[in-house]
């Protein structure tokens, strides 16, 4: 998980820190100080409690100035200054006091408080902004720390010094004769103060020449000069600025409540008639408890709670503390108002970020807001003193306590509603109300007007914390990258890939040096990473896209990749030109292993298309290219040990060494491995038309089903076979993860041969499970002798393996239970399948830890017993099997989306991939609670036009298919693609014409999974029948181009034979569509209605038996083997 020091490192937090210190010993004085005033100006406790009220009240008058100054002076040389002005205030009260003049005494501390304002007004928002918005509660935690620290130090230090006999001299004071003795006393009583104020003027000064002095990153906020293309700056998302005021206000009695926990503590306990010498300490309680809450927020938040959750969480705690003081007394209600300490120690670390991440640019602002609203500090604690005149200590504690904890739980709930993954969006907060009426004015000042916020951008997969401020960064001047140290030649192909991406996505981004006149800097920092390139490497990153640029801080250079292909996706076109989406974005990946399995061998794929699906791999952050090279239908790679293999196995097509070596470097450039499979012993047929010898049967080319050849598992020359091949391969696949195969090994194939059973006989074997079983061990000895991994179908878990052979759980999501169970690692493919044409929405709720999650029924098991036998028991899942525990979820390396090629040629490939892959991608990688279909298919159809801008060819190619077919009217055959999609679960292949050549040409062929023009129809009628009329006539243009597809793709089908099958479900679609357009119009008649519910039906029947894994009897198959699309919104139009 990325530090909360981020990109920075650790020195500029613990210079913080030690600021936040001197603040904290400076502040948390004014406790003791209450009581020390009290007694040496002869004080009443409303006069006393004047000192928290000068010292918070230049909160509320400073702020503003101290942003001007800031802006003017920046950050660092800002902090310097203050600590130079609380230098000045501390002598002041120093001498004041010494000279017993209470009036100087209080100037003096407004002076402190006015740096401390500045400093408040620097300090806060630099460590916000320091790393990851994410961790930024955790780095204002460390800052408390630091602070309480202090504040446990300076009571105790204060008392020891200035108040040891405090109780004493208050006698002495009481027993004095004269006003002179009295006098007397309080002059030696008052001049211990002298000496440790002066030190602590001279302490600070030092501070801030050594502030000055320091190496510290620059930290831009506020910047006027940034506003967005279009020439305006922006405040915060509509609706956001009363939320704004509520945020603020809850920071107002946020801080009255904490003063009040620390410094009225004394008061309350002396209220139950506690003494001087026992009240004095109780400053200190309250801090060590605030200690141990910012101790325990660091530890859990982000890694088990959210930044809100935790405030949400401590008000609940604050809330439950009030009433245990209240049914209590003494010191048991003491204890109660002092662990308030605990409650509040996390509010202002969340509070603070989230409501500077409300304002993005103008974060300076809303800096100067919130320090204005520590004056809470000089208020609340008043009306608290004036309040316990009347009613108490007890019950006015409470009284101010409690319904503050209210107000900050009720933000807490508005600002939990609007933030979601996206953080502060838009809509709409409250309207008016307390906060708003009493900072509006303050508002009006401080803040431009409001734009409304842009949607956030369709990044996938989901980052694990991103926030989006709606507002962009100009790459019109090009983009400049800095490194912090030399980059790898990898690296640096990196970026340049980085900047071209960017230019096709968003326009002309040109590249620029570190000094180009308004050119976009992107910083990168990277730690060193041994892994790179291997599981378990580190792909953390923290990305920062803000008004003065971006920052990429990442564990190693898998996360430098992983935070170029997001940042990518924040490219767009803006008005002025390309920009950039300002985001925090603070990401991680959920699994390490996220691949895709191509099939080359049943269909050879280009070394180009190949390319094509490496570099959409690596803008999804998908890791593994799982390489199926070796099966029944061809062995696809040059071996120079068996030459046979590519003479006899190939069919002419293969890749050459010099090409793998190739493809393995370019897939390594762009983070990706490359895992080669060469199926044994089953699959065989390519090896065996090569080798025959090796044949558990005779071998003949033209066996029913190629797949059942398999190798004879007894024979000492296929071990060695097997050794020398895999040695051979495995010295042109760096990767230490080597896929042996192992499935769909038929039995018929060992049992029929004589030779082989009395081998099973003779070595015990009692079934052809356990002889693969024992193959299986031999070749994963072979591959760890030769540095390897192995990788098997599900298959080779059947009876005990070494637990070191990673299984790919594919029949059944119930085998990642069964084989993790045994110890093995696991690779999960199960409901991941791209060539059962599923849509991506299906794909996306199988999650990989979930042993139910794919797979047949026991029902569905029983209706295909018929056709497959006893292999369906394999493919059915075991309702009984346990959820997977800690240590079996820990097995689980992540997933692969398998897409095999029967059906699938380098014409159709990136169509058959993509978008499904990415949308399993953000499965892989984003955090399991990322579940939101509605919300993924929004943003698969622009990730679907990201990855066509960036080189897939998935829509040229379909429309190089559709002119093949209709030369003189393309469009029409697109038109009908745009509203149907394939049949599922191999029904397609009873539909594909197969001639000599590979080449098919068929319109199931061309249609998607996830129809674009489908989807977003859907979409919409589902927005007009919840009430949404803005969207008619988008639903009218749709449907109408529908309703003439009818008649334009008949004009081009005839004569056509692929598309005369393709007429009825044209007719069929323009008939849908002209009831979608009466269904807009208003109510249909009762005929109108019949006869639609009656089409819906029907074409609902279809879709369900030829959707599904099972198939309805009696529902004929559907023509061209195409299904209708557009049902869900024809009935929501219907309604």
């Amino acid at each position: 998980m990325t530090s909360p020091a981020g990109a920075h490192g650790w020195r500029p937090i613990v210079i913080m820190a030690i600021l936040f210190f001197s603040i904290g010993f400076v502040t948390w004085l004014n406790g003791p100080l209450i009581t020390f005033v009290q007694l040496a100006f002869n004080l009443s406790d409303v006069a006393a409690f004047l000192v928290p009220a000068c010292f918070y009240l230049a909160y509320f008058v400073f702020p503003i100035p101290a942003t001007l100054l800031a802006r003017r002076t920046g950050l660092k040389a800002g902090m310097a200054v203050s600590l130079m002005v609380m230098a000045g205030g501390t002598a002041l009260f120093g001498e004041c006091v010494t000279a017993r003049w209470y009036p100087g005494a209080l100037a003096g501390l407004g002076v402190i408080g006015a740096g401390l304002s500045l400093l408040q007004v620097t300090i806060n928002p630099y460590v916000s902004l320091l790393g990851p918005h994410a961790r930024a509660a955790q780095r204002i935690a460390i800052m408390g720390t630091a602070n309480k620290c202090a504040g446990i130090v300076a009571p105790l230090v204060f008392a020891g010094l200035v108040m040891r006999d405090i109780g004493g001299i208050a006698a002495q004071v009481r027993a004095a004769p004269s006003a002179a003795a009295r006098d007397a006393v309080l002059a030696r009583f008052t001049h211990a103060v002298h000496a440790p104020y002066l030190a602590m003027a001279v302490l600070l000064l030092g501070l801030a020449v050594w502030i000055l002095r320091a190496r510290l990153p620059s930290i831009a906020i506020g910047r006027e000069d940034t506003a967005d293309a279009a020439g305006h700056a922006e405040g915060p998302a509509r609706g956001g600025v009363p939320l704004l005021c509520l945020g603020v206000f809850s920071t107002f009695l946020y801080v009255g409540v904490e003063v009040m926990a620390g410094d009225a503590i004394g008061m309350y306990g002396r209220g139950f008639g506690l003494s001087l010498d026992v009240t004095k300490y109780f400053t200190a309680l309250t801090l060590a408890a605030m200690m141990a809450g910012y101790l325990a927020g660091m530890a859990v938040v982000p890694r088990l709670v959210s930044q809100l959750q935790y405030m949400g969480l401590s008000c609940g705690l604050g809330l439950v503390l009030c009433g245990a003081a209240w049914v209590s007394s003494g010191l048991v209600s003491v204890l109660c108002v002092a662990l308030l300490g605990f409650a509040n120690a996390m509010i202002m670390p969340a509070l603070f970020p989230v409501v500077m991440r409300m304002m993005d640019r103008h974060a300076d602002r809303a800096a100067a807001l919130l320090v204005m609203a520590f004056s809470g500090g000089a208020v609340l604690p008043q009306v608290f003193v004036h309040l316990a005149q009347t009613r108490g200590a007890h019950a006015a504690f409470v009284l101010v306590a409690a319904p503050s904890y209210l107000v900050i739980l009720a933000y807490v709930g508005l600002m939990r509603r609007r933030t979601a993954i996206a953080g502060p969006g838009a809509g709409g907060g409250m309207a008016g109300g307390v906060a708003a009426a009493a900072l509006g004015a303050v508002l009006a000042v401080a803040l431009p007007a409001g734009q409304a916020r842009a949607a956030a951008p369709a990044l996938m997969p989901l980052p694990a914390s991103a926030h989006y401020s709606g507002q962009t960064l100009s790459l019109a001047n090009g983009l400049a990258v800095q490194w912090d140290h030399a980059p790898t030649p990898l690296l640096r192909r990196a970026a340049d890939r980085l900047r071209a991406r960017l230019d096709r996505l968003a326009g002309r981004v040109l590249p620029a040096d570190d000094h180009a006149a308004g050119a976009a800097m992107l910083r990168v920092r990277y730690g060193a990473d041994p892994s790179f390139l291997a599981l378990g490497e580190k792909e953390q990153y923290h990305l920062a896209v803000r008004p003065d640029g971006i920052t990429l801080d990442a564990a190693g250079p898998a996360g430098v990749l992983d935070g170029f292909a997001t940042l990518a996706q924040l490219a767009a076109q803006g008005p002025q030109g390309p920009v950039l989406m300002q985001a925090d974005i603070d990401d991680r990946p959920r699994f390490p292993w996220r691949g895709i399995m191509i099939d080359v061998s049943r269909h050879f794929m280009r070394i180009e298309t190949l390319h094509r699906q490496i570099d959409a791999m690596e803008q999804v952050k998908l890791n593994v290219l799982h390489l199926h090279l070796g099966d029944s239908q061809g062995f696809r790679v040059e071996s120079r040990l068996f030459p046979g293999l590519q003479r006899q196995g190939s069919h002419g097509q293969f890749y050459t060494q010099a090409q793998i070596r190739d493809l393995v470097a370019y897939a390594a450039d762009r983070g990706v491995r490359i895992m080669p499979e060469f199926d044994t012993p089953g699959h065989a047929l390519a090896i065996l038309l090569a080798y025959p010898a090796l044949a558990a049967q005779p071998v003949d080319p033209a066996m029913a089903d190629p797949d059942d050849a398999a190798l004879n598992p007894t024979l000492d020359a296929t071990l060695h076979f097997v050794t020398q091949l895999y040695g051979e391969m495995g010295r042109l696949f760096p990767d230490r993860y080597f896929h042996a195969g192992g499935d769909e090994v038929q039995a018929e194939q060992w049992t029929r041969n004589p030779k082989i059973t009395a081998f099973m006989k003779a070595h015990g074997f009692a079934d052809t499970a356990s002889l693969q079983a024992a193959f299986t061990a031999r070749v994963q000895s072979v591959l760890a002798r030769q540095g390897k991994i192995m990788v098997g179908w599900d298959e080779v878990s059947a009876a005990p393996i070494p637990k070191s052979v990673v299984v790919e759980a594919w029949r059944s999501s119930k085998f990642i239970g069964t084989a993790t169970r045994a110890g093995h690692p696991v690779v999960v493919s199960a409901g991941y399948y791209l060539d059962l044409l599923n849509p991506a929405e299906q794909h996306y709720r199988v999650d990989p830890l979930d042993v139910q999650a794919s797979g047949l029924t026991r029902a569905q098991a029983d209706i295909k017993r018929v056709t497959m036998g006893p292999l369906v028991d394999a493919f059915t899942l075991d309702p009984a099997l346990p959820p997977l525990d800690a240590a079996q979820k820990k097995l689980v390396l992540g997933g692969e989306a398998p897409l095999w090629s029967e059906l699938v040629t380098d014409e159709t490939l990136d169509a058959r991939l993509w978008p499904r892959a990415a949308a399993i991608a953000e499965r892989f990688w984003s955090q399991p609670q990322t579940r939101d279909v509605d919300d993924m298919d929004r943003r698969l159809a622009e990730v679907a036009n990201r990855l066509e801008v960036t080189g897939l060819q998935a829509r040229a190619n379909a429309y190089r298919m559709q002119a093949r077919m209709a030369p003189a009217d393309p469009g029409a055959v697109a038109c009908l693609m745009g509203a149907v999609m394939p049949v599922r679960n191999y029904a397609l292949n009873s539909f594909v014409r197969r001639s000599g050549q590979v080449r098919f040409d068929e319109l199931a062929e061309i249609a998607s999974p996830d129809p674009i023009a489908a989807m977003r129809f859907n979409a919409l009628a589902a927005r007009f029948a919840a009430g949404d009329r803005g969207v008619a006539e988008a639903l009218r243009a749709q449907l109408g181009a529908w309703a003439a597809c009818g008649d334009r793709f008949a004009t081009v089908a005839q004569g056509v034979g692929a598309l005369e099958q393709g007429l009825p479900v044209a007719r069929d679609i323009a008939a849908l569509a002209r009831i979608g357009l009466a269904a807009l119009s208003g109510p249909l008649d009762d005929a109108q209605r019949r006869d639609a519910v009656a089409r819906i039906a029907a074409d609902q029947a279809v879709v369900e038996s030829f959707a599904g894994v099972v198939r309805t009897h009696g529902v004929k198959p559907p023509p061209a083997g195409l299904l209708v699309a557009i049902l869900p919104g024809i009935r929501s139009l219907m309604g």
